[in-house]
């Protein structure tokens, strides 16, 4: 099945420059000259009157041509070219409501990307305007301030996300700017996620991971380097194909330096659309929703990843063909007594959420592309920092040996006795969250209170980035906040240090209530899969697999890195962090 493509939004995004010369044209005639000197209220270049003039001619073109939406309603494509408004508004004219935030230019250079972040929060504060390409951005890490964005329901929408994403994902619950098509998506998949369910998964991860080991132990056996970070994304491929839709990928079966399956192939291309190709090839944004003849013929690239997202979509077609042979309706409450299984079939056998076959491909789409690389990226970071802590590797081991004993497999009662790997992954996801940033958009004006006191008032459509990377290492919330310590997390803590944070009550580990911290546990301090009403749906799921696939290889494996340094590394600030260069480790086997 093919996706229709949305060629008025692409002829739109295609136009813009057209459209900036057309209203280049209007200032001209308005005495106002571009690139010329910034208009300010006191500049004595440009006589008040003709500055103004030129003002209303450039507010009612773009009224006209991209008039913003009501109050309340999603944030379209074509209303996204708004953000170019709000940069040029406060570039020459002066007028953008938001001088009394600090502003950058970009991040300090020389220093790594954590330390930068570090240097522009100490310079600059926890709210900050930020260029983003043509784009203005207002970055925030304060946490009251996110408790707010994330917490107060139907003011704000997903906006940007969702329109450079909604090719790749559709109408799911990543990219869905219709609150009651979300909302319907929402239940049903809940619904899949449910508990009885969840308890059983834990067969399914330790299968699919000893299939991985047998690869693994290959590797070992010849003192091969291994990549840590392809083995965990190929593990996570794998578990969501067996659990979620019933297909078997066999990606981590795939022997080293040889070419992956066709689908395995397919799946990492468009995941590559998502977190790389749009970001440094801007015709690849551009080019979303163009028609196939003109991509074939201009874009090879674009044409590769549509190719693979037809593959995908085949691949999803054959795996929904079989769930509907399988179908038997049945209610919530007698789903949520069944074990085993895939989500796929929950979906479908749930009375009264039917969905279309379009919208059951982009659930399932959006579940298999977004749902492995969390998990996969959480497993990365969380290997490298025990190997570089020796006591935090030794205690996990222990932890490990005392739960499990002689059984090479976990039960999920195992996954609820191993807190201390629980913690070790909810300290990564501290370090390295996943994702990096949340955009938002406010869907009317809002009024934010700051930080340091007074408020700041934000127009409809405004691109809120929420950096999570920043917030969790505030100096403020966390003690040697660069520092790898899953035992931070066993006590309760306050604002401290030369940063306090007013308003912020702490994090308390009797709000704790399912298999890590949550947002709201923290008070919106940890965003380790979302919070507030796009909470993700697998937060759970992604806590047992991490738990019991860590699990099983320190049971079995010694791990040393080949270089424990992040810039050798190299850091992809993606949907993810990913490295640039694999994470490359000496595997051998445990002794004793």
């Amino acid at each position: 099945m093919t996706r229709s493509r949305r060629a008025p939004t692409w002829l739109l995004l295609c136009c813009a420059p057209l459209l900036l010369r057309w209203l280049g044209r209007c200032w001209l005639r308005s005495s106002f000259v571009i690139g010329g000197p910034r208009c300010t209220r006191d500049s004595p270049t440009r006589p008040a009157v003709a500055r103004e003039a030129s003002k209303e001619v450039w507010d009612t073109a773009w009224d006209s041509l991209l008039p913003a939406g009501p109050d309340g309603s999603p944030i379209s494509n074509q209303e996204l070219l708004r953000l170019v408004k709000d940069k040029v508004d406060e570039t020459y004219f002066d007028e953008d409501g938001l001088r009394e935030l600090p502003r950058v230019d970009g991040l300090p250079r020389g220093k790594g990307f954590f330390e930068q972040m570090n240097d522009t929060f100490w310079l600059k504060g926890p709210v900050v305007v930020a260029p983003l390409g043509p784009l203005r951005t207002i970055s925030v890490s304060d946490p009251g301030m996110i408790k707010q964005i994330l917490s107060e329901r139907e003011l704000y929408g997903k906006g940007f996300l969702a329109a450079v994403g909604q090719d790749i994902f559709g109408k799911a619950l990543i990219t869905a700017s219709d609150r009651e098509l979300w909302q319907s998506r929402r239940s049903a998949t809940s619904a899949g996620f449910h508990a009885q369910w969840l308890r059983s998964l834990t067969e399914d991860f330790a299968l699919c991971t000893v299939q991985a080991m047998r690869v693994l132990d290959d590797r070992v056996k010849y003192g091969e380097v291994v990549d840590m970070e392809s083995f965990f994304l190929n593990l996570a491929l794998d578990t969501v194909g067996r659990t979620i839709f019933g297909y078997d990928f066999r990606a981590s079966e795939q022997p080293p330096n040889s070419p992956q399956s066709p689908i395995v192939r397919a799946v990492y291309r468009v995941l590559k659309e998502r977190t790389e190709y749009r970001q440094a090839n801007l015709a690849n944004l551009l080019l979303m929703g163009a028609p196939d003849a003109l991509v074939d013929l201009a874009a090879p690239s674009v044409a590769e990843y549509r190719q693979s997202l037809r593959s995908i979509d085949a691949v999803l077609d054959k795996v929904i063909n079989a769930a509907l042979q399988e179908q038997r309706l049945t209610d919530e409450a007698e789903l949520r007594r069944r074990s085993g299984g895939t989500l796929l079939q929950f979906i479908i056998d749930l009375s009264g959420k039917q969905a279309s076959r379009e919208q059951l491909q982009d659930d399932l789409r959006t579940l298999l592309i977004a749902g492995h690389e969390t998990v996969a990226s959480t497993l990365t970071w969380a290997i490298y920092e025990l190997a570089k802590s020796p006591k935090a590797m030794a205690k996990a081991k222990q932890e490990v040996q005392k739960v499990m004993g002689s059984r090479d497999s976990p039960t999920y009662q195992d996954v609820k006795d191993m807190k201390y790997i629980r913690l070790v992954l909810t300290e990564a996801l501290r370090l390295f969250p996943a994702p990096p940033v949340l955009a938002r958009s406010p869907l009317k004006s809002v009024t934010l209170p700051m930080p340091a006191g007074g408020n700041v008032t934000l127009s409809r459509g405004s691109l809120l980035l929420l950096q999570l990377t920043q917030l969790h290492r505030h100096p403020g919330i966390y003690e040697r906040p660069d520092e790898f310590w899953p035992e931070r997390w066993e006590q309760g803590f306050n604002s401290t240090g030369a940063y306090p944070v007013q308003g912020w009550r702490g994090y308390d580990p009797a709000r704790v209530t399912g298999l890590y911290p949550t947002a709201v546990a923290t008070d919106y301090a940890f965003i380790g899969f979302g919070g507030g009403e796009f909470q993700c749906v697998g937060d759970q799921f992604a806590m047992i697999e991490g738990t019991a696939v860590m699990a099983m290889l320190l049971q079995r494996y010694n791990f040393k890195l080949v270089d424990s340094d992040l810039e050798a590394i190299g850091l992809d600030m993606a949907a993810t962090i990913h490295t640039k260069r694999g994470l490359m480790m000496r595997v051998s086997r445990a002794t004793g």
